[in-house]
């Protein structure tokens, strides 16, 4: 009853909320507790988030994709897509919000070159190029103004120029007793931050 409590106060604290989050996870931590992310998708369901992205960290991604499969019936009406090196689909279809992105192995230094390659096969004079253009080849097309990093362990290789700027919040709560009290401090820590954009 108490913990019920204090989490409709943090809710109701948290007024400033990111429109886009980015929360990056390791293999391991997925495979401990995979439906953590059905839960965090319904909290980001009741704070009104835009977009919700979740990076998981694997050389091997194909067994993974398979056990992120078995969770389509539980996503709820939220669309969720799935990237992966194999390509884009589409696990779930629904048109409430947020939009749920899962990526499995992806690389951000990977889609980088992939851009790079991309803009060079189409024989653009390199005074031509600019930042713009860089993102535009981008696969993942907005920035998440908040990057989640659950265990206290060290960022991912993921969107490495899409967060440049990103406010980055780092937990030793492990994903597997991340709670929804823990979810809500985070974002009123968010809330509390002044971004500078670089400045």
């Amino acid at each position: 009853m108490i913990r019920y409590i204090y989490e409709r106060f943090l809710i109701r604290g948290c007024v400033d909320i990111p429109s886009h989050i980015c929360i990056m996870l390791s293999e391991d931590e997925v495979r401990r507790a995979p439906q953590k992310i059905i839960q965090v998708i319904n909290w980001s369901r009741e704070c009104g988030l835009k977009s919700l992205i979740f990076h998981i960290d694997t050389d091997l991604p194909d067994s993974l994709i398979s056990e992120i499969t078995e969770l389509r019936d539980l996503f709820g009406p939220v669309r969720v897509t799935l990237y992966s090196p194999g390509g884009k689909s589409l696990l779930h279809d629904g048109s409430q919000l947020p939009d749920i992105i899962i990526a499995v192995g992806m690389s951000g230094r990977e889609e980088i070159v992939r851009s790079v390659r991309e803009i060079a096969e189409k024989g653009i004079a390199p005074d031509d190029i600019d930042g713009k253009m860089l993102e535009s080849h981008l696969t993942f097309q907005y920035e998440p103004d908040f990057v989640i990093k659950t265990g206290n362990n060290h960022l991912i290789d993921f969107m490495i120029w899409q967060s440049v700027y990103s406010e980055l919040f780092f937990t030793d709560v492990n994903w597997q007793t991340f709670r929804k009290i823990d979810f809500f401090r985070a974002l009123r820590d968010y809330q509390l931050r002044k971004r500078r954009f670089g400045r």
